[in-house]
């Protein structure tokens, strides 16, 4: 019985009593260590930092709490878009709670299979424009969660491009809209 039972803690894993094989298991000191590591603390006394409590909140909160890992791709971000054609100056602006990457897929996909889906696509097919890379032809207007608030942005946007006659977008929202008006008078004042 004892042989059978030292073959399946072989089988199992662990042969000779109670410590895991592999790695040693790190302490939260070394955590700790690592991550004042990573965001360029390394060889920072930080235990007597640590002595005096309200000094160390302040400089936790201040530099490691608020460092962003910031995305390299903009690209892998969702929001509102806007697509531009190639030969012409109209847009279409839309919203996609996925990344811009694959939404912009989604959209040359519709015209390679001549689909109806999207109106950027349709316009492409219908006029016999090209379209460009995703770099030249979509501009992201804002970078948001998909809601209320990206429904909001994106119906402001092609209520905006519908004043200035420029959207391929359905007439979503061609009722007049002050708030939308003073919006717009807003941006262009801004820009001169």
């Amino acid at each position: 019985m004892g042989e059978t039972r030292n073959a399946y803690r072989i089988l199992v894993g662990n042969p000779e009593g109670k410590r895991p094989l592999g790695r040693l298991r790190r302490r939260w000191v070394d955590n700790i260590r690592m991550d004042l590591r990573e965001i360029g603390w390394d060889g920072m006394d930080w235990k007597d930092l640590a002595q005096d409590r309200e000094q160390w909140r302040a400089l936790v909160n201040t530099k490691f709490l608020r460092t962003k890992h910031e995305t390299t791709d903009k690209y892998n971000l969702c929001g509102v878009y806007q697509m531009t054609c190639k030969d012409c100056d109209l847009k279409y602006v839309g919203q996609t709670g996925r990344n811009f990457r694959k939404r912009y897929k989604e959209h040359i996909r519709e015209i390679k299979t001549n689909g109806q889906k999207s109106k950027f696509a349709q316009h492409i097919l219908d006029t016999t424009h090209n379209y460009h890379t995703i770099d030249k032809a979509m501009e992201i207007l804002h970078i948001e969660k998909k809601g209320k608030m990206l429904n909001t942005l994106e119906s402001f946007h092609i209520y905006e491009l519908t004043k200035q006659n420029l959207q391929m977008n359905e007439a979503l929202t061609d009722s007049y809209n002050p708030i939308y008006d003073i919006l717009i008078k807003i941006n262009q004042a801004q820009e001169i």
